[in-house]
């Protein structure tokens, strides 16, 4: 999409693509958000302000080369010490019976170093794609837009602990790009605790190129 602003201020039903996210974590009881901006996206920031329009307390890290999600989510390290990390991404929408709670309840209940939010999609090799183990809640493996997808589960957010520094470090660029998914299969390659909880209800949808049939 060609647009004179960025793509998660796109209008969907009356409102930017972000407030979707924001709403949906609020719910949740996320009230520090720390967002990064990118290069031309300084729009966002005067959209979402300090976080008083919603309730909670906005602030930001500016990501100065796209170099990718695992990149942009090493940008907070220095911002936070000891805490449950939420990652929701701002150019998706999530419809449907999905809740950050049940999310953050599961990382915290099994002390998991990661648990992911996983959704059946239509177009799984636009990815990340999570391969599990029938009947137990063991991940087999996670991969970044394969070819030839083994699931049409994909994960769509993201709960985890300050471990993920660590892990983000060790991974090498992949088309010049940190990405996040190598990072979840490089924590399970390390013996991490990742592990996952399934909306099959939800409809995920990416508006930067992903799900929008």
């Amino acid at each position: 999409m060609n647009l004179p602003f960025p793509k998660e201020l796109y209008p969907v039903k009356g409102k930017p693509v972000v407030s979707f996210l924001f709403e949906a974590m609020i719910r949740a009881e996320v009230r520090k958000f720390l967002v990064v901006i990118g290069e031309n996206k300084q729009q966002i920031m005067h959209y979402l302000g300090n976080g008083e329009r919603f309730g909670v307390s906005v602030g930001y890290t500016y990501q100065e080369n796209p170099l990718g999600l695992a990149n942009a989510v090493t940008q907070i390290k220095p911002f936070v010490s000891n805490e449950v990390l939420v990652l929701g991404l701002p150019d998706t929408i999530i419809e449907g019976q999905f809740s950050f709670k049940t999310v953050i309840n599961a990382c915290q209940a099994r002390k998991s170093d990661v648990v992911l939010g996983l959704f059946k999609v239509k177009h799984p090799e636009k990815f990340g794609v999570v391969e599990v183990a029938d009947g137990s809640r063991k991940i087999l493996s996670i991969k970044d837009k394969p070819r030839s997808p083994v699931s049409k589960w994909v994960w769509g957010v993201a709960v985890f602990g300050e471990s993920i520094f660590k892990v983000i470090d060790r991974i090498k660029p992949s088309q010049n790009e940190l990405q996040l998914t190598d990072a979840f299969q490089m924590a399970l390659d390390l013996g991490l605790d990742v592990s996952y909880v399934k909306f099959p209800r939800a409809v995920y949808t990416d508006i930067g190129g992903g799900e929008m049939d």
